[in-house]
């Protein structure tokens, strides 16, 4: 016969056994887990990266403290003019600028003509230069659909804001004009022509430009600019 009297205390102790050993192990694998995440934490911070999944530092660098030329009365009317006769018609704007006094001021102007000629600013919105991944700004930039975009300010802030529109939104680059202050051939290196295809705008003497097939165009005047845009639909 099976002495339970014997086999209980035996039981018991095996029970009491295999459960320190679980405890442990469980303590053991906290303990690991621990030293994996301060590991992962530290490889992050060493990583070559700006604070932003956009631009690496060494980008962010090639851009920082680069000045725009002064706006002019006679860039703001060339943008007025391709506006007003882009086809198929422009009604709806979103304007976005930089936080600098410059950009700040245009864009106000810019919206007051545009409402003066009988249409539609949606929204005047900024951004910053340094931001965690500028992903508000993008959403606000495009929560509504305008017929079109209109840009300005400094160009790191713009690159940093157009890469997060790209990657984060339904923004159109064919349906963006800009000043002259995001018209930067070291901008374009970085963040690639083709990323922004079909984006337009003026340069401070009035110049028009546009990027198409990879290339940033600029037309002595406003036929040739024209006739391009023909060519281009066709």
């Amino acid at each position: 016969m099976l002495n339970i009297a014997c086999f209980l205390p035996m039981n018991r102790r095996l029970y009491q056994q295999v459960l320190g050993r679980v405890q442990f192990a469980c303590l053991k694998n906290m303990h690991d887990g621990r030293k994996r995440k301060r590991r992962g934490m530290q490889m992050y911070k060493t990583h070559d990266n700006s604070g932003t999944p956009l631009l690496r530092r060494a980008e962010v660098a090639l851009l920082t403290g680069i000045k725009s030329l002064p706006h002019t009365q006679k860039e703001l009317q060339a943008l007025m003019n391709m506006l007003t006769t882009e086809r198929p018609y422009i009604e709806s704007i979103t304007i976005g600028h930089g936080r600098d006094q410059a950009s700040t001021i245009v864009a106000r102007e810019l919206a007051s003509l545009w409402e003066a000629t009988g249409g539609f600013v949606l929204k005047i919105i900024d951004w910053p230069e340094e931001a965690a991944s500028w992903l508000k700004p993008a959403k606000r930039f495009t929560d509504e659909t305008p017929d079109a975009w209109i840009v300005t300010g400094p160009i790191l802030g713009w690159a940093q804001m157009s890469c997060r529109l790209k990657r984060s939104t339904d923004w159109d680059p064919s349906k963006t004009f800009g000043f002259s202050s995001v018209a930067d051939s070291r901008f374009f290196n970085i963040v690639g022509l083709r990323t922004l295809e079909g984006m337009r705008g003026v340069l401070n003497d009035g110049t028009s430009w546009r990027l198409s097939d990879g290339q940033f165009i600029t037309y002595p005047n406003e036929s040739e600019y024209r006739s391009s845009l023909n060519n281009k639909s066709q």
